[in-house]
């Protein structure tokens, strides 16, 4: 199935079958009042101290191995497993009232049925299943596995393509889509569901309570979806501990596993290979042209499972700059080093930005990548058209103090950003990179533009109201920052009006040139600063 980048996937056989879905045959739903006691429990546990381990899994596992049923055999119960100062009579009405609620808002409890799996397979953890919603709104559920990815995703990466093309063949087969919220794969799967009207199992990685919140902001209140949690309250102890309860459900509650691209030896492998000992699923597994480190998993899976597995060849994409676009703009004209005055500027270099767009929603950047768009990777020279298109440098006030936005300009050119740039591992990005736009001083000065004042913290309130916004902490060697030369101008500034003698766009290399001639209309010169020897 070709897609204009020169990949190629092949869908699987429309032979293979999922089957009808297995929940039937390994749950049994709790009767009102085995719901209200689980709830009380789990109530009551979350009253406790935290834990490094919650107690509510291991107590819910007692209890039910128990014969005691009813409120007066459940409070004796609880007088036996739970301190002092969880066992106030308000503390048990309430939680037995909060019971009540969640069985009226359609909140379930099940639990796992012995005959449904091989002798001594029963999973022990959860001992309880919390959900909402209808298990069996599909005839069965798939569920889409990836490894963790860049926080800044390419829309030509392979492990994308495949995502984007196996979407639709899965959905052809008639089943729903289980999924989470939180990763970037599991979030595609969700929205994808949610923008074809195809039925959605979330698996939640915290309570059923903030599944059902998930959900709703997610897909909005008028979505029928389906959620299941291992807990109900949301207590749920470490969060790598969570995220491998959440996967270890998803590949049990799914039907068909789709194997996008699993990395050897972490905790998503062994889950999937577990599963297949638990009791064995459908697979689509993609087999990538050569071995990797990233997509060792898919190779293992592929020789240890044998039941029901489709192999799928995928091809590496082949990258375009601009795929579609006509040219919008003519010629632009090409700056050399040699034709400005580099010091007579300020620059405003654009960065990546991983996840939405500023104004953007999660629904409509997962939309982009799942669609192709041009920009939908959120690159810095993806920023930069963004720009262009909307002829203005939006203001902000991230890593600014106060709550008045400003554009950031550095005097440092980008001849010199390799002395000015490093690698910031609490933004997971770099300080700065080779795409933006520069302004003459004078131009930005007439719109209120100043250099940034470094002072200590406590000079803060000492800067007159009109000069806050230029605030930037200096306070070495611990935070200093006066390298970057930085100025700052108040709110959006507007790139209209601009002449070509007052601004251009750089970018690294000629190719980045080409697509920005492709993808937006602009007036401004293109200067390529490695294209000529920098400029004395």
């Amino acid at each position: 199935m070709p897609d204009g980048t020169g990949t190629t996937i092949a869908t699987p056989s429309p032979r293979l079958r999922t089957g009808p879905s297995s929940l039937d045959r390994l749950v049994r739903f709790l009767d009102p009042d085995e719901f209200r006691a689980v709830c009380v429990i789990d109530c009551l546990c979350a009253r406790l101290p935290p834990p490094n381990d919650p107690p509510v899994h291991g107590f819910l596992a007692e209890w039910l191995r128990t014969a005691a049923r009813g409120d007066t055999a459940l409070k004796h119960w609880v007088v036996e497993h739970f301190v002092a100062s969880s066992l106030r009579a308000e503390a048990f009405d309430s939680a037995r009232s909060l019971a009540d609620r969640y069985l009226k808002r359609g909140f379930w409890g099940a639990v796992w049925v012995p005959d449904g799996f091989a002798p001594g397979k029963v999973p022990e953890c959860p001992p309880v299943l919390f959900g909402f919603g209808s298990l069996f709104a599909a005839s069965g559920w798939a569920a889409f596995f990836n490894s963790r990815k860049e926080r800044l995703p390419s829309p030509e990466s392979t492990w994308l393509k495949a995502v984007r093309e196996l979407l639709p063949a899965v959905v052809s087969k008639g089943v729903g889509l289980a999924s989470s919220l939180g990763t970037l794969t599991y979030d595609l799967a969700a929205a994808y569901a949610v923008r074809r009207g195809v039925p959605l199992l979330l698996v939640a990685a915290a309570g059923v309570e903030a599944s059902r919140k998930g959900m709703e902001a997610f897909a909005g209140r008028s979505h029928e979806g389906i959620g299941v949690a291992c807990m109900l309250s949301g207590r749920c102890g470490p969060k790598a501990r969570r995220m491998a309860c959440r996967d270890r459900l998803l590949a049990l509650l799914s039907d068909l596993h789709v194997i996008i691209e699993i990395r050897s030896g972490g905790n998503l492998l062994k889950t999937l290979l577990d599963q297949q000992f638990l009791q064995p699923r459908a697979r689509w597994i993609v087999m990538p042209p050569a071995w990797q480190a990233a997509n060792a998993g898919n190779f293992q899976l592929a020789g240890e499972c044998i039941h029901r597995v489709q192999r799928i060849s995928v091809a590496p994409p082949v990258t375009v700059a601009a795929t579609g676009l006509p040219n919008r703009a003519g010629k632009r004209r090409r700056l050399l080093s040699r034709d400005l005055r580099r010091d007579e500027y300020v620059y405003h270099y654009t960065r990546s930005c991983p996840g939405p767009w500023p104004g953007q929603s999660r629904g409509d950047y997962l939309r982009s990548l799942l669609e192709r768009e041009p920009g939908s990777g959120h690159s810095a020279l993806d920023t930069l058209s963004r720009i262009l298109a909307e002829g203005r440098i939006r203001g902000s006030t991230r890593l600014v103090r106060g709550t008045d936005p400003v554009v950031s300009w550095s005097a440092r050119t980008p001849w010199e950003l390799m002395s000015i740039r490093h690698w910031s591992r609490a933004l997971i990005r770099w300080t700065f990179e080779p795409y933006g736009i520069a302004v003459r001083k004078t131009s930005v000065r007439n719109r209120g533009g100043k250099p940034a004042v470094y002072v200590a913290a406590r000079f803060h309130q000492r800067l007159a109201l009109e000069d806050r916004h230029r605030f930037q902490r200096h306070e070495p060697p611990s935070c200093a920052w006066k390298h970057e030369r930085e100025w700052r101008t108040e709110g959006d500034f507007e790139l209209t009006g601009l002449g070509e003698d007052e601004a251009f766009i750089f970018v690294p290399d000629s190719r980045d040139a080409d697509t920005l001639q492709a993808r937006v209309s602009a007036t401004l010169p293109v200067l390529v600063p490695d294209a000529a020897p920098d400029p004395k």
